[in-house]
């Protein structure tokens, strides 16, 4: 049932890269991570909190029916509302789906339907496109780590009681909401402003990926528990910039293919969740959390290492997807 469940649950963050590429505008694609992220983040707070109260006052089975229902009636209201361009949709007006189209110059970097399939042989050959993977390897690694392994850490380790462990886990996510918000609005001003995208991409992500290992490896060895937390919050929000990258960097990029740019990054992330917390489990269990979490807390460096490498701005496939250009009304202005 679990191998359905992620089966199910893998192509939404691939159809988020590309519905962004068609429904917002260029200088906005990072609103679509940042809301994305956002939700991510908060459903540890609130999904846990809503299935402890169905579980103690109905029994868990129907934590099973209900979180089912809700899954049914959302997808029915994405099925009415959403089409696969805001042009193709009646409750969008047409001056605002031109006013999302004009801020593409080529027309190409836009997502729109196609039977084409992905360049994947260029695109595997390219270092590139594997430091975009590896980057988000890196930066789902620790949010992971994170999601699985914190409670039982600050409970075995840190020693906080049952009783306050929800409270206390819910800090570093609701910390982590915070930087998604800020780090999305920071990155569409730049873009709105012309720059780069290793300007407005690149460069946040590795300054918050050295931040992240900092802040992780002073968690890992703080003295005083409440410290710790603090710390391991703070590594966590710097992971921010990158999963709000990640989520709209394919449709900046991407072209027809932006989905096909979040399939692979999903591919990474999910392989990295599935490796990374069972070899901090063992370290953790074999020497001690310490080194668990050290090890967690070095692999952001790769994160910033990848972006470094990256050149976001030239294609990943040359003739086949364009090169990254500013905003249309950018260029007008030059």
């Amino acid at each position: 049932m679990k191998t359905i469940f992620g089966a199910g649950e893998a192509p939404s963050f691939p159809t988020e890269s590309n519905i962004t590429s068609r429904w917002f505008r260029k200088d906005e694609s990072s609103k679509s991570g940042m809301f994305t992220m956002a939700g991510t983040f908060a459903g540890p707070i609130l999904g846990v909190l809503l299935a402890t109260y169905i579980l103690v006052t109905i029994g868990w089975r129907y934590i099973f029916y209900i979180f089912g229902i809700m899954g049914i009636i959302l997808i029915a209201i994405y099925f009415i509302v959403i089409r696969d361009n805001p042009e193709d949709t009646k409750w969008i007006s047409k001056s605002e789906s031109e006013y999302i189209i004009e801020s593409f110059s080529n027309q190409k970097e836009r997502g729109h339907n196609t039977k084409e399939i992905a360049p994947w042989g260029k695109l595997l050959k390219n270092g590139r496109f594997w430091a975009l993977g590896i980057a988000h390897f890196s930066s789902d690694a620790v949010l992971y780590v994170m999601l699985t392994l914190l409670p039982i850490y600050l409970e075995e380790v840190r020693h906080f009681s049952a009783s306050s462990l929800y409270l206390i886990g819910t800090l570093p996510w609701i910390i982590a909401i915070i930087a998604v918000i800020l780090s999305g609005l920071f990155m569409d001003r730049g873009i709105k402003k012309g720059h780069s995208l290793f300007v407005t991409r690149s460069i946040p992500i590795i300054i918050s990926s050295i931040l992240c290992t900092v802040f992780l490896l002073l968690g890992a060895t703080a003295v005083n528990s409440t410290l710790a937390v603090i710390w391991l919050s703070l590594g966590l929000a710097m992971i921010a910039p990158e999963q709000v990258t990640a989520w709209s960097i394919g449709a900046n990029i991407g072209g027809i293919f932006s989905g096909t740019y979040g399939g692979w990054l999903n591919f990474l992330g999910n392989f990295s969740g599935i490796t990374v917390p069972l070899i901090a489990t063992i370290l953790a269990s074999r020497i001690n959390w310490t080194v668990a979490l050290s090890f967690v807390a070095i692999i952001p460096l790769l994160m910033a290492i990848s972006y470094g490498l990256m050149k976001p701005d030239k294609s990943f496939a040359p003739g086949i997807i364009p090169d990254y250009t500013p905003p249309a009304d950018i260029l007008s202005k030059k």
